[in-house]
């Protein structure tokens, strides 16, 4: 395991472990129902030409987590998403409320399941589609083949600012340069 900083640091005892993220390095443990992300796609600029690929980002709020998957309500009319072949590779990039970051890659799948749709329906994206019976609804699965994070220390702003400080000042203390590491993508 490495630092925020890419220094090996010793494993972290139980309650480190815990107070930072569930006490292990799974998707569910580090992305959770409601966060936002940017998720980034490979799109053509019009003509279908390699050299005119673009990564484009928009940001999009967890509908689900399952596993080593994430799963979100889409608009089926957005251009983004008409694009999308299948099982094309997407990036998702996460920045929580809990000092955690997280990047994953992997394919995506896009779905019209009406079961799903029900099941992942919030209030919140009632504020995009009109109610759960809506026809744009689509499910966008993003499998996840390859996933970091990285935690700083602390929480919230006054942890940062701590970790910021000391090592404004020198401080030579690893446990204030976070942690770095893969999430298991087999859970």
């Amino acid at each position: 395991m490495t630092n925020a900083a890419g220094s090996p640091t010793s494993r972290p005892d139980a309650t480190e472990r815990e107070t930072a993220h569930d006490a292990s390095n799974d998707l569910e443990s580090l992305v959770h129902e409601g966060d936002v992300v940017m998720l980034t796609t490979l799109e053509h600029d019009g003509d279908g030409e390699a050299r005119n690929r673009r990564l484009r980002s928009r940001p999009l709020t967890v509908a689900a987590v399952g596993g080593a998957t994430l799963l979100f309500l889409v608009d089926a009319d957005a251009h983004w998403v008409a694009a999308l072949g299948a099982a094309d590779e997407v990036n998702a990039s996460i920045s929580t409320r809990r000092n955690d970051w997280v990047s994953v890659t992997g394919p995506a799948t896009v779905t019209a399941d009406d079961e799903a749709i029900a099941q992942l329906w919030s209030p919140a994206a009632g504020a995009y589609f009109d109610g759960p019976t809506d026809s744009r609804i689509r499910v966008l699965q993003l499998h996840m083949e390859v996933g970091e994070y990285w935690s700083a220390p602390g929480t919230g702003p006054l942890g940062r600012l701590v970790a910021m400080v000391s090592a404004a000042i020198g401080a030579d203390d690893s446990s204030l340069a976070g942690e770095h590491g893969s999430i298991d993508p087999t859970t």
